[in-house]
């Protein structure tokens, strides 16, 4: 029932939208707005029209989006929308995943802190095999905000009751079950670390509320909005997301979106095992892990 009063909302833009469910854990938004005032990498209003390429010739959309909580990353989340199979794949990869550095074996979230973002991208996208060139980063306080902005909040299913006390003191209470995740709810339901699934479930939950936003969001419906919508997001965001990047994704973009049920998103966390105990925990994922 929820979701069929959500669909009966009047909503923000289809670009908007999509934004949303990237950089949240969505990050398409950025390719709108990182390059919102250079007008020369802007299409021409007087450029001649094209026919779009089918679906079947248009290729995958992949980027990485990383999930940061007090300076340090929480969540790396590989997105791929995939125009031939009508879905928005979306691949949660845990923070303790090692990654080779010379002679030494590193975990994500600590490469996050002494590498660059395009080499941190490479490195997730090389664990999984999959070419992923751009990204998008935002922190729990900045996702507060962006959700807050578009005032609808995130429809989740919790699969357990939690229960503990956030950064800020407050005790966290949730039943489980269906519901919409007000702003403020999304960071709390995310900063939970006593998932009976252990570290593997804290890191499939990243995911979990990328599809959410993706099924809720990702919709043609969607398909009027605003300049100012775009500013908003690309204010609280880091990518390198260019305006082109966008305009050659469209087309791909609203043809999955056409398909989008409400159920658009497949989520895939990567195979492998977990190693150690406490904070020398890492993952090791396994070869080939997607195919």
């Amino acid at each position: 029932m929820a979701k069929k009063r959500q669909n009966r909302r009047s909503g923000l833009a289809f670009l908007l939208t999509f934004l949303v469910a990237l950089v949240l854990f969505g990050g398409l938004t950025a390719w709108v707005l990182v390059d919102l005032l250079k007008p020369q990498d802007a299409p021409s209003p007087t450029a001649p029209t094209t026919t779009a390429p089918s679906v079947t010739a248009q290729k995958d959309l992949r980027m990485l989006l990383i999930t940061e909580d007090g300076g340090e990353a929480q969540g790396f989340v590989a997105v791929s929308v995939e125009p031939q199979m009508g879905r928005v794949r979306v691949v949660p990869v845990p923070r303790e995943s090692v990654v080779t550095v010379g002679t030494a074996q590193v975990r994500l979230f600590e490469r996050y802190q002494s590498a660059d973002l395009g080499t941190v991208t490479a490195d997730v996208g090389a664990l999984l095999q999959w070419d992923i060139s751009h990204y998008a980063v935002i922190s729990y306080h900045a996702l507060t905000q962006f959700i807050t902005y578009l005032n609808e909040g995130v429809i989740y299913t919790l699969t357990e009751n939690i229960s503990y006390q956030n950064t800020a003191g407050s005790t966290v209470n949730m039943a489980a079950g269906a519901r919409t995740l007000s702003a403020t709810q999304v960071p709390d339901v995310l900063r939970y670390n006593a998932w009976h699934g252990g570290r593997r479930a804290r890191a499939n939950i990243q995911g979990d509320i990328v599809a959410a936003l993706f099924d809720q969001y990702f919709t043609a419906a969607r398909l009027a909005g605003k300049d100012g919508d775009f500013r908003k997001f690309i204010s609280l965001t880091r990518s390198n997301i260019m305006t082109s990047d966008y305009v050659n994704a469209a087309d791909t973009l609203l043809a999955v979106a056409r398909r989008n049920s409400f159920d658009i998103s497949t989520v895939t966390p990567p195979k492998g095992e977990f190693i150690g105990v406490g904070d020398a925990m890492r993952f090791e994922i396994a070869e080939k892990p997607l195919g």
